[in-house]
């Protein structure tokens, strides 16, 4: 059985839609999805698979993105 995929939530939209950037151009694929019930101030999440999750977590850190939580 598989992992659900991890979902990173932002503390706003312009970091979410950056840190999908850095994600889609690191070839790491995302989409955006709601955020979990309590998640993200703008209510979205990135969801990311999750062979890829301790990848893409070190990709946003290197970019001054951090996420406030994963779910």
């Amino acid at each position: 059985m598989s992992s659900p995929a991890p979902r990173l939530t932002f503390a706003g939209t312009t970091s979410l839609l950056r840190a999908q950037r850095v994600l889609a151009d690191s070839g790491i694929q995302c989409q955006i999805v709601p955020a979990p019930p309590v998640g993200s101030p703008c209510g979205l999440a990135l969801e990311v698979p999750a062979e890829h999750r301790d990848a893409a977590l070190s990709l946003l850190a290197t970019a001054g993105l951090r996420p406030q939580a994963q779910g």
